[in-house]
């Protein structure tokens, strides 16, 4: 089982307080939606799932999903 750091982007509000607090360069994808909101996704290839970023999240967009 391996858990996978994911991102609700309807929640996402573009603080960047995830990027900051993340370990991993890069690990965080930075783009603006098409509404033109700025948005933070994972990148799951350098991504190590240490939930530092979870923990910041003010608005609850960062949460672990559970993979078998």
């Amino acid at each position: 089982m391996k858990d996978i750091v994911k991102t609700d982007l309807e929640l996402c509000v573009g603080c960047k307080r995830c990027e900051g607090e993340c370990p991993v360069i890069m690990a965080n994808i930075i783009y603006q939606d098409e509404e033109g909101n700025t948005k933070v996704k994972v990148d799951h290839t350098v991504c190590i799932a240490c939930g530092r970023c979870i923990s910041v999240c003010r608005p609850k967009a960062r949460y672990f999903d559970t993979i078998e």
